[in-house]
């Protein structure tokens, strides 16, 4: 975004704030919105703030406890726009456990998973968010995926991948508070209905022998396990493993096809390599001979 939607974006959430019940100079508030900015696309321009309630109330009956960001990437923020991207931000409710007057503090943070998507497959880095978690009262870091969007399917592949192997959110995952969810929408509101969280990922780091087939585990690589799992987000996970050996087949034959059209048929291929071969050992002789000759 250009430095003035982002400084319009920064001066709307810190005025949020006390509407919220928190300090705009609260730490925990301070590093989220420094993390939030810093996580935003650099392809998005636009971003608008909205303050609702999660319970639906009027904003006038009830204090609002939810602030919504939404990101677009384009220089409007038309309806069709609103979809692309955004994040929640959830603080505490009173309870009755917890007085309505006591202090607000930010426990949840949803991210849609089309900000972990990326070009080169690669999800950015979301250890802004570190300093903003690292609280005793926060609850959850979500992502989640709207069903049927596949910007948010591919940015959950992306982000599984990069959380299995630990190169991602690992600090999130061992303070259990990552959660990953499929969510559709209903009315207005986006329900949960199914997710996957730490103490999961945990397990399928821990034992590759809790995915099976009849009963076997099947040989998968990184990134096939890493898929397999993204695949909470479907309707049936085993299908994916029915069809492992066609898929297999299937990227053997696209690999093959790309190497042709980079190098040309098998022949052609032999061919560049013996050529590449017969110039590498030219050239070496004529550097023995210049070296004689001096």
């Amino acid at each position: 975004m250009s430095i003035s939607a982002q400084a319009k974006l920064a001066l709307d959430v810190l005025a949020a704030a006390p509407r919220l019940g928190l300090a705009a100079e609260d730490p925990q508030w301070s590093a989220l919105l420094d993390a939030l900015l810093a996580s935003v696309p650099s392809g998005f321009k636009q971003a608008c703030m909205e303050l609702n309630n999660s319970g639906g109330e009027a904003l006038d009956s009830q204090a609002p406890d939810k602030v919504v960001l939404v990101f677009s990437p384009t220089d409007t923020l038309d309806d069709d726009e609103l979809s692309v991207a955004n994040m929640w931000v959830e603080r505490a409710r009173a309870t009755p456990t917890r007085a309505r007057d006591a202090p607000a503090y930010v426990s949840t943070i949803s991210l849609t998973a089309s900000f972990a998507a990326a070009e080169d497959g690669h999800p950015p880095s979301f250890d802004g968010f570190r300093e903003a978690t690292d609280y005793a009262h926060f609850e959850e870091l979500r992502f989640w995926v709207r069903e049927g969007n596949a910007v948010d399917e591919a940015g959950m592949r992306a982000l599984v991948r990069s959380v299995l192997r630990r190169e991602q959110l690992t600090w999130a995952l061992d303070r259990r508070v990552l959660r990953l969810r499929l969510c559709e929408e209903t009315d207005t509101v986006w329900d949960e209905i199914a997710y996957i969280d730490s103490n999961h990922l945990l397990s399928f780091l821990a034992d590759r022998s809790l995915v099976t087939v009849d009963d076997t585990p099947p040989t998968l690589n990184d990134n096939e396990y890493a898929e397999y799992i993204s695949l909470f987000i479907d309707e049936d996970m085993d299908d994916y493993l029915e069809r492992l050996p066609t898929l297999r087949k299937e990227r053997a034959a696209a690999k093959a096809r790309s190497l042709e059209e980079t190098f040309g048929a098998p022949g052609d291929q032999e061919e560049a390599i013996s050529d590449l071969h017969t110039s590498t050992e030219e050239g070496e002789a004529d550097a023995d001979g210049t070296e004689a000759h001096e």
